[in-house]
């Protein structure tokens, strides 16, 4: 009998087809060219090792730009008058079924393969659209992919975002320790940043200590931002190449 693929390995292949490809950097002195593919916005202090920013020159002006994604307010239970004006619903917000559509939509037009520039919210929107949609790499229907949000310093300090597949069921959100030997982490924005593979995981024989001591360094807190669900989103498509 074959042996099943791991996860990690069946979402980084999928990542790799896709505007989030890992494309090494030019030679030092860096400069960014379009070729490269995909770009960081916002470098989080010392761990910003590759300097991968917005590229100049031939084509630069049709990278995408992840600066109008859904915000992560959205899918709060309430809003106020402020927040739904800042986020374009002045007339009240939309059913949830139209958030998640906003969102989905916006990260599957950023999955596909062209030149891309996001913060990490941005990667974390086009990975969870790849993820969801009807090529999806996940197998099992109904595997869990939750937005995550990570807060240094409360709200008003650093944030990052990530995505996290098939947390085990009763799993504390606010702890990685319990979600389970079989939840991957995908990180596409530390990927480039410290160089290696986007998908990690977090608990058993396979987790990467380096990046679990990252993410929970002290005065770091995790929340649900999002849940999402393989194979609940039959219009949703992100092709693969």
């Amino acid at each position: 009998m074959a042996m099943a693929v791991p996860l990690h390995n069946l979402i980084d292949q999928r990542v790799a087809q896709s505007s989030l490809a890992p494309v090494p950097p030019a030679a030092a002195p860096f400069t960014n060219a379009v070729a490269q593919g995909v770009f960081i916005d916002n470098p989080w202090g010392t761990i910003n090792v590759t300097g991968i920013s917005r590229p100049t020159g031939a084509g630069s002006s049709g990278v995408q730009v992840s600066k109008t994604n859904v915000d992560g307010r959205a899918f709060q239970a309430v809003l106020s008058a402020k927040e739904l004006m800042a986020l374009g619903w002045s007339a009240g917000r939309p059913p949830a079924a139209d958030v998640e559509q906003a969102y989905l939509g916006w990260g599957a037009e950023r999955a596909r393969r062209r030149p891309f520039y996001a913060v990490c919210d941005g990667f974390t929107c086009a990975t969870i659209a790849m993820l969801t949609a009807k090529q999806s790499p996940l197998a099992a229907a109904g595997t869990t992919v939750e937005w995550f949000g990570m807060y240094s310093g409360g709200i008003s300090g650093t944030g990052h975002a990530i995505t996290v597949v098939n947390r085990a069921p009763g799993s504390l959100a606010a702890n990685p320790a319990t979600w389970g030997n079989g939840c991957v982490v995908v990180d596409q924005w530390y990927a480039l940043q410290a160089g290696g593979n986007p998908s990690l995981y977090v608990n058993g024989p396979a987790a990467d200590a380096v990046y679990v001591a990252w993410l929970t360094a002290p005065g770091n807190s995790l929340r649900l931002m999002a849940g999402f669900t393989a194979g609940a989103y039959p219009w949703l498509s992100v092709p693969t190449i």
